[in-house]
């Protein structure tokens, strides 16, 4: 018995020293496995046929247990070594930029005017004239916001108005923001002083898109 206790305590030795010196492959880790379970399954398979038999029964249990040990032992170590890979690939894609932190887009508008220049937010669309309705976009997330597609319509006021393009915006980075544009014909009837409603909604690619929002402007000569 003294000289299996030796032999146990020499296995776990030289596996210890392979966890050591690196970090051990699924297949490495299920031989060592193989080798403690034959082991063992061979010192239970003696001690079975010692019980019922003689010393050739004493001799058949340790084969019968060393095979059914080291498989055993193979595939609980090999097993096991898998479940551990699978869940340290599965959090490193959980986290593309630091754990505790929502690696999402999130799209807002931050404001909707006339002209493409948002020095001036309060200056009006003008009758009988070209012009641009635009609105400042902001992906206020840690994730940029990718082929975003608008929807826009005038919900008020568009026997007033009328949308001439309305394009794609594409891509927007985390943090960022982008003045998107759309081209606008208003009517020689227009009245002087009339408001108009105008909506936008936002689709991203992958879904987190930006429910729709209404502002109003106004038409002056």
């Amino acid at each position: 018995m003294k000289r299996y206790t030796i032999y146990l305590l020499a296995l776990l030795l030289v596996a210890g020293g392979c966890r050591s010196s690196r970090q051990l492959t699924s297949y490495e880790r299920a031989g060592i496995g193989a080798q403690i379970g034959s082991f063992f399954g061979w010192l239970f398979g003696q001690g079975v046929g010692r019980a019922i038999g003689d010393d050739q029964g004493e001799a058949i249990g340790g084969a019968v247990g060393y095979m059914a040990g080291g498989v055993a032992g193979s595939t609980i170590a090999y097993n096991k070594a898998e479940r551990e890979k699978v869940a340290k690939t599965e959090t490193a894609r959980e986290y593309d930029i630091a754990p505790g932190t929502m690696s999402i887009p999130l799209l807002n508008i931050e404001a909707c005017f006339a002209g493409q220049d948002d020095s001036e937010l309060d200056i009006p669309l003008h009758v009988g004239e070209e012009d641009w309705i635009s609105f400042l976009i902001a992906n206020n997330g840690n994730y940029a916001a990718l082929g975003v597609q608008p929807t826009v319509k005038i919900e008020r006021g568009g026997k007033w108005v009328e949308l001439q393009d309305v394009g794609p915006i594409g891509d927007i980075p985390a943090r960022g923001s982008i003045i998107y544009s759309v081209p606008v014909v208003v009517s020689e009837k227009a009245p002087a002083g009339k408001k108009i409603t105008v909506s936008i909604g936002l689709k991203e690619e992958k879904g987190f898109d930006m429910e729709t929002r209404k502002f109003t402007l106004r038409i002056m000569e």
